[in-house]
């Protein structure tokens, strides 16, 4: 009988190609098993090839076809090579026996499930028509199941040159083809072809990638760092740079090419513009980043570091010319995790022409009042403590550390205000030393009155100098930037 299921082929390449004396050529056969009524039940599939050197075979005998199956439901039980009883053309066979693997009647009905027999083949050398031979054990009641064979007519042709289905996947899942990879993640690069030379290139580069007879290559970890094109060259030449052509000669090539993206790309460039804004999880660099909304999520690491060379122009400007219409901060906000933590750190300077100091508010009972800083003409250091007279005399001895933080010297010392805290016929300081200084009451008197203390001094331009710090006669000005070479 007429076979009961339906059967649609596919093969690699398509169609499949005769092999040379110089390459052989591999050929894979699958065919798709269905049954679109949902009424057959089938519980064995045979499936032969011809084996032989003529136009009617698909492989040579010493090179018996590999079967397999797509699916763990059904197994290969047996590869025989030999007669095939409805042949009448006498040739020799290579046999492939699929069974179901459950003996339940009720997982025998094939209705849509994706049921695919395979062979592998290395094609003979001769171009033509070879037949695929299936014989079902099927019916339509599992009790009454009985052998039902077809023909089909599949095609070899002369080979040609191809190069194609240039793929991506990770070397820990090479039969799961994809497109986006973590930033330095290794990328196995595979591809189909018949050609003698390939070479890669890499988006932008002039030099190949890789350059070889394997249809293969894997990217190292650590080199996709961003999102790059590959393209694939394909000839059936030697290496194309050894190669000493005649006038008038131009090799074959064949080209395919595959957009591979990075989830987390490390950006670097002269110049990034972008219209809606950058969200990055990894590294962005480069000497301009410009756009409307730049976010960087570093995790635990640090999120955003600029940095240049330059004794002239600034390291970053963060620019807004509007004027604020309520009391919001317009300018740059750093927020930290609490009061406690420090929200802005520098090395240097810091300087502002807004004509006040930092601003910051203090809790009181009433809610926050807003206060700031004292403005001077000098930098200063101010240093405060109390004291008591012993006999209407008393020296205070400044911590080491204060002591290396003020000027004394060279014509330059600083300021004692005394407050009486006890009665006293009033205050002086009478001595000076780098140390400290002394106090005495006033009208030689001898009490023991205690006082508060507050020092006021230039701040030392260095520990190791006795000489003031100066501030500069007019406040710094940026310079105006320059775009990059």
């Amino acid at each position: 009988m007429a076979l009961l299921l339906d059967y649609g082929f596919s093969t690699a390449p398509g169609p499949l190609q005769a092999s040379t004396a110089t390459a052989n050529s591999p050929g894979r056969v699958n065919v798709s098993v269905s049954d679109p009524t949902d009424t057959v039940y089938c519980n064995q599939l045979l499936i032969a090839v011809p084996l032989g050197e003529e136009a009617a075979a698909l492989a040579l005998t010493t090179n018996v076809p590999v079967g397999s199956i797509n699916t763990s439901t059904w197994s290969l039980v047996s590869t025989e090579v030999g007669d095939l009883p409805w042949d009448d053309a006498g040739l020799t066979w290579a046999k492939y026996t699929f069974s179901a693997v459950s003996a339940d009647p009720n997982d025998w009905k094939i209705g849509t499930a994706n049921l695919v027999p395979s062979l592998l083949a290395i094609v003979n050398r001769v171009p033509g028509e070879f037949t695929y031979a299936i014989q079902e054990t099927s019916g339509t009641e599992p009790s009454k199941l009985a052998p039902n064979t077809g023909k089909f007519a599949l095609q070899k042709v002369m080979p040609y040159f191809y190069a194609h289905n240039l793929v991506a996947v990770g070397p820990k899942a090479p039969g799961v083809p994809k497109t986006e990879f973590a930033s330095g993640e290794p990328v196995l690069l595979e591809w189909e072809g018949n050609g003698t030379w390939y070479e890669l290139f890499e988006r932008g580069q002039p030099q190949p990638l890789y350059a070889g007879t394997a249809p293969h290559f894997e990217i190292p970890a650590g080199k996709l760092q961003t999102d790059t094109t590959i393209v694939l060259v394909a000839s059936t030449t030697g290496n194309p740079s050894q190669d000493k052509p005649t006038t008038g000669y131009e090799t074959v090539v064949l080209y395919d090419s595959i957009t591979l993206t990075v989830s987390n790309p490390a950006l670097t460039g002269k110049s990034l513009n972008v219209s809606e804004g950058v969200t990055a999880k990894g590294t962005i660099q480069g000497e301009e980043l410009s756009g409307s909304y730049v976010y960087v999520d570093a995790g635990e690491a640090n999120a955003l570091e600029v940095s240049n060379s330059s004794n002239t122009y600034y390291v970053a400007a963060f620019n807004n010319p509007t004027p604020h219409t309520a009391n919001y901060i317009t300018g740059v906000c750093s927020m930290v995790g609490g009061s406690g933590d420090s929200g802005f750190g520098t090395n240097g300077k810091y300087v502002t022409a807004a004509g006040s100091a930092v601003l910051t508010h203090l809790e009181t009972r009433s809610g926050h009042r807003v206060v700031t800083s004292p403005l001077v003409l000098q930098e200063e250091v101010q240093i405060s403590g109390s004291g008591q007279l012993a006999g209407g005399r008393a020296t205070v001895q400044l911590d080491p550390e204060a002591a290396d933080l003020i000027v004394h010297g060279n014509g330059d010392t600083y300021r004692v205000l005394l407050t009486p805290t006890g009665r006293c016929g009033g205050l002086a300081v009478v001595e000076k030393t780098a140390e400290g200084f002394a106090v005495e009451e006033l009208a030689d008197g001898a009490g023991d009155a205690e006082f508060d203390w507050l020092l006021i001094s230039r701040k030392r331009a260095a520990v190791e100098s006795v000489e003031p710090s100066s501030l500069p006669d007019q406040l710094p000005q940026p310079a105006e930037p320059q775009p990059a070479a």
